[in-house]
């Protein structure tokens, strides 16, 4: 699984101005932390779509 570089993550001001809005209160630490889970899912998703059209492209290359 390719991981995304903290550098190259949304910042911690603009996922705050995010998650803060409308009276929400989370704390930097809880912040991160959702950041964090997030761009894990994402990894994930994106890890199972490219296997699927992998399998997708070699059962269209047997079929041919």
């Amino acid at each position: 699984m390719k991981t995304i570089q903290p550098s190259d993550r949304l910042s911690l001001t603009f996922c705050k101005n995010i998650l803060n809005k409308n009276g929400n209160k989370y704390t930097d630490e809880q912040i991160i932390a959702i950041r964090d889970w997030l761009y894990f899912m994402c990894e994930i998703a994106i890890e199972v779509t490219e296997e699927q059209l992998k399998k997708q492209n070699e059962n269209e290359k047997k079929e041919k």
